[in-house]
């Protein structure tokens, strides 16, 4: 959640600055050398809770193959950037997902992602 959230704040003060050349939509997202298959997902959140299992069921739909966003636009016009790389996104939802029911083991969770977050992007 981090990530694009920083990407609407980038996209916001952009169209405060210069509302004309601001582009209406942009997409963020992991940075291309760094997208994974879902099987891949699927596995390091498996890995990362400790729970679950999965099958691979083929599919015919087209997109099935590759799917991803491009944030290059977010990049070339807001300068953008992912700063978290996706194990370490999957790594942090399942951190929070651990802890979601207890209201202040979440905050905590969640204050200390957004400091860990902070520091990744001061560098």
């Amino acid at each position: 959640v981090l990530e694009p959230l920083w990407g609407y704040v980038a996209l916001a003060e952009a169209a405060w600055r210069d509302p004309a050349s601001t582009p209406e939509a942009v997409n963020f997202g992991p940075d291309l050398d760094d997208c994974w298959t879902v099987a891949e997902v699927v596995d390091a959140l498996i890995d990362a809770t400790g729970r679950g299992s999965w099958m691979h069921q083929p599919s015919s739909e087209p997109e099935a193959a590759v799917l991803r966003l491009d944030p290059s636009l977010a990049h070339d016009r807001l300068a953008w950037k992912s700063h978290l790389p996706i194990r370490s996104a999957l790594e942090w939802t399942a951190e929070w997902w651990g802890v979601r029911s207890d209201p202040v083991a979440a905050l905590q969770v969640v204050t200390a992602q957004i400091e860990r977050y902070e520091a990744m992007m001061a560098r």
